[in-house]
């Protein structure tokens, strides 16, 4: 946790990412939350840091954050391929550990007010995984308010090969699942309206 020149509070944890697993165990991003008021009410927006595609196998874990901020916070953290804990005797492989530094722009976790009006409306989209797939593969999609979605897939011709109409999505992530077990290998591109 650390506290801006503004008296803004900000908070970096590690937390069970329930769209992320193994076949046995989910692995653990890193969120952050805010508070503009001392803590007595926090943003409504949960922040999923280690959300993107480069963190989609990696168990995430043990943040640390620098005391002082300048336009970003700044925190280190614990990352390894492999949810849980050897140690712990949940027979997970002992392997190694990587500390990885990371720092974001105080406004982009600052919550849904801080948005401009245009992005209030606009969902955060997913690299799909696993990428390539061969069965199946998986889009999330970080819903800023409730709205009715759509995923659209196509060839690189342009010519649709997939609609996937998921309905009214409400704030919040959601895994999309396209079972893609019908199409050529290939590469596609995916939209979600």
């Amino acid at each position: 946790m650390t506290v801006d020149e503004n008296n803004y509070i900000y908070v970096v944890y590690s937390s069970i990412a329930e769209t992320f697993q193994t076949e046995t165990q989910n692995y653990r991003h890193l969120f952050a939350r805010t508070s503009k008021d001392g803590g007595d009410t926090w943003g409504d927006v949960i922040y999923d840091i280690t959300g993107d595609i480069t963190h989609v196998f990696s168990e995430c874990i043990h943040p640390s954050m620098a005391y002082n901020t300048d336009d970003y916070i700044h925190f280190l953290y614990h990352e390894d391929t492999e949810p849980g804990q050897a140690v712990q005797g949940d027979e997970d492989p002992y392997g190694n550990n990587t500390v990885r530094y990371f720092k974001i722009m105080k406004p982009e976790i600052l919550g849904v007010n801080d948005i401009s009006p245009v992005d209030r409306f606009n969902p955060t989209v997913s690299q799909n995984y696993p990428n390539p797939a061969i069965n199946t593969t998986q889009v999330n999609v970080h819903m800023m308010q409730a709205a009715d979605v759509s995923l659209v897939v196509t060839n690189l011709a342009g010519q649709k090969v997939m609609d996937i109409e998921p309905g009214t999505l409400q704030p919040g992530v959601h895994a999309i699942t396209l079972d893609i077990s019908g199409l050529q290998n290939g590469v596609y591109f995916y939209t979600v309206n």
